[in-house]
């Protein structure tokens, strides 16, 4: 009798500190308050890692954005917005907008600007939940319009070191400190970024999702009196560069070229996020060395030689050069192991299959924003070209290990990929072991 008393004790006694210490924290209510008067929203995550402080009053703009109790944001806040005939319009001065804020979903109408007549419309809407915000903006373009540039939206963070850089969902990354000089800009087709401090140990990760017919692209520069901005544009084409195949420009900010746009609605999300950047990034335990350093040299060296979707080197996007004769890429996707590098480098190497191997099986050396040390005639529209001062004939053998050691990290037997960069068709047919791609995308060597 006495076991059959004390065990219902003790199982409710275990269930009450179990209830306490593990199951209420995980029912912590993400928190939204409006302050009608001075309008006003403050919004935060249900975990208290994020809140934002959306500013109304003859505007419209996150004055606040604050990760893990870190306020990030400059004087110029976040905002949306488009340049048209050398002009800004944004939702920095505009007719205050209508608010309406929920148990959960703060909701923003009537936000107008652009030039007389052509006016662009806007509704924002936050969702809060547990460990994110949802932003969703609902533009309307009423006409056919030529747009300069776009702020879909623009972040202005307080300085150059309020983040250490940014990776890049192409596997690159924004390396804060090679913005050297004011209207320095670096920019790329890329959709997520996570902007990290290493010494404050904290990020904050953007996550657009995008319309199937719509493309994202984004720049990074740093504004007079040494503000960071990042301007993220949405756009019906994929945006191209206005300076050659350049993605960084050392002292201006238009990058890009002017792109059309026509009557349309464009609707996007980005999921808002602060991590902890040593627990998000976390790469174990070495033995005898700084595991830190180990992890930050990953996020900036490793990254830093992705150009773009589709251009994956080690120089830089600063000098712009890729050498296709640097057979060490697959291997750098090994040790950074992150799909977004792994994926893009697949990609380059389908681009240069495509547009770097010629008939003759040729592979060319380089890739770069201009022509500045081609070889004459080399040059193409893709940005692939011979070296001057002579052929690099480590190109060929090159290529072929970064695609064997990219099919060790993927598996994937891409067969056009291989037969094009290991068959070499311009060697004699009588050549005795010249290798063959089978159909199940393996190399075998043809027997004699």
């Amino acid at each position: 009798m006495k076991m059959r008393k004390v065990k219902p004790a003790l199982i409710c006694l275990l269930e009450f500190v179990f209830l306490t210490c593990f199951t209420i924290p995980a029912f912590s209510q993400a928190v939204i308050h409006q302050d009608s008067e001075h309008k006003l929203v403050t919004l935060s995550d249900g975990q208290g890692q994020l809140a934002l402080r959306l500013n109304y009053d003859g505007r419209c703009v996150l004055d606040q954005v604050i990760v893990r109790g870190r306020e990030t944001v400059g004087d110029s806040a976040v905002y949306t917005g488009v340049r048209q005939a050398g002009r800004w319009f944004t939702t920095t001065k505009i007719t205050t907008p209508v608010v309406s804020a929920g148990k959960d979903t703060v909701t923003v109408t009537g936000i107008q600007f652009g030039s007389a007549g052509t006016e662009i419309r806007e509704t924002w809407r936050f969702t809060v939940k547990q460990g994110e915000i949802i932003w969703r903006i609902t533009r309307k373009y009423a006409s056919d319009e030529v747009l300069e540039d776009t702020a879909f939206p623009e972040w202005n963070f307080n300085d150059l070191s309020t983040w250490t850089g940014g990776m890049l969902d192409n596997g690159g990354v924004i390396w804060n400190k090679y913005l050297d000089t004011t209207n320095a800009t670096y920019g790329a087709h890329f959709g997520a970024v996570t902007f990290w401090n290493s010494s404050s140990n904290d990020c904050l990760q953007i996550i657009p999702r995008l319309p199937k017919n719509q493309f994202g692209a984004g720049r990074f520069s740093r504004q007079t009196g040494n503000l960071f901005a990042f301007n993220y544009t949405i756009s019906p084409g994929e945006l191209k560069t206005k300076y050659n195949l350049k993605r960084f420009l050392g002292n201006r900010q238009d990058l890009w070229s002017p792109f059309q746009v026509p009557p349309s609605e464009v609707n996007v999300e980005f999921t808002l996020k602060a991590l902890d950047y040593a627990r998000t990034y976390d790469r174990g335990t070495f033995a005898g060395i700084d595991g830190n350093q180990v992890r930050d040299l990953l996020n900036t060296v490793a990254r830093y030689g992705v150009i773009d979707e589709r251009l994956t080197g080690g120089n830089g996007w600063r000098s712009g050069y890729i050498c296709l004769h640097e057979p060490f890429f697959a291997e750098i996707g090994l040790a950074l192991d992150e799909d977004d590098y792994i994926t893009n480098f697949s990609k380059c190497l389908d681009y240069e299959r495509d547009h770097a191997i010629g008939d003759d099986g040729r592979v060319k050396s380089r890739w770069c924003y201009t022509a500045g040390d081609a070889m004459r005639g080399t040059f193409d529209q893709y940005g692939f070209y011979e070296a001057q001062w002579g052929y690099l004939l480590d190109s060929q053998p090159d290529y072929v290990i970064n695609v064997a050691e990219q099919f060790d990290l993927t598996g994937d037997r891409t067969k056009k990929r291989m037969r094009k960069s290991v068959e070499f068709p311009h060697a004699p047919r009588s050549f005795p072991h010249r290798p063959r791609v089978h159909d199940d995308g393996f190399m075998r060597p043809a027997q004699g």
